[in-house]
């Protein structure tokens, strides 16, 4: 007979508006260029959280008006340039 195991406990830490806010001014800081910004992707990566969350998270911001989605073309795996979706955070 197997002994009955717990559930997991969840290590991720919860994304608030506050931590995503401070990923993407970090972000910000990092570009020179007007109208630069971060990837869904690379937010999360950034913060340390799930990709599904900090989707999510910027979907709030988005309807906040805090954050908007700019387009910036970035080399693809191929060499071809294609349009990626950024986040900016409105000053």
């Amino acid at each position: 007979m197997t002994k009955p195991t717990k559930p997991m406990k969840s290590t991720m830490p919860k994304i608030t508006e506050s931590t995503l806010l401070e990923a993407l001014r970090h972000a910000m800081a990092e570009h020179t260029r007007k109208g630069e910004g971060k990837t869904a992707a690379e937010l999360a990566v950034e913060s340390k959280l799930n990709i599904t969350k900090v989707r999510h998270q910027l979907r709030i911001l988005i309807d906040q008006k805090k954050c908007i989605v700019e387009l910036e073309y970035r080399s693809s795996i191929a060499g071809y340039m294609r349009a990626v979706p950024v986040y900016v955070l409105v000053k």
